[in-house]
């Protein structure tokens, strides 16, 4: 078994990470502001090829805890996980979702040109967590 955090993107922060799982990925209210995000980040030398925009999209199950039972409930209130509190507050709101795919010593960059790019929900602590490197 893992030992560790795990995200929707598998383990990371872990020796048992897997580079090619790593994403980051901020949510914007308008098409419009994504692609300026995207237009800033291939001007800072990130490949185009690692970035997409899509439709923040998702159904009315992604918006509930996984856990359904009332523990599930309560852990979800006390405990949320901050992914799933972006996206599916994103799902709601019907952002449009900006997905970077890092290379080794990219990931502080993309953060910081995402952040300054004033997304509509984006946690940088969150997103440099599981994109660090493993470790032992």
């Amino acid at each position: 078994m893992t030992q560790g955090p795990t995200t929707i993107n598998g383990p990371l922060n872990t020796p048992e990470a897997d580079i090619g799982a790593r994403r980051v990925v901020a949510y914007f209210t308008t098409q419009q502001e994504a692609e300026a995000a995207k237009s800033a980040l291939i001007g800072a030398g990130i490949a185009g090829t690692q970035i997409s925009i899509m439709e923040a999209r998702g159904n009315r199950s992604d918006l509930q805890p996984a856990d359904k039972s009332i523990i599930g409930h309560i852990r979800e209130a006390l405990l949320p996980d901050d992914g799933q509190v972006g996206k599916r507050a994103a799902i709601a709101d019907n952002d449009v979702t900006l997905t970077v795919l890092p290379q080794d010593g990219e990931v502080d960059r993309i953060v910081d040109i995402i952040q300054a790019s004033n997304p509509h929900h984006f946690a940088p602590a969150l997103e440099r967590w599981r994109n660090s490197p493993a470790t032992t």
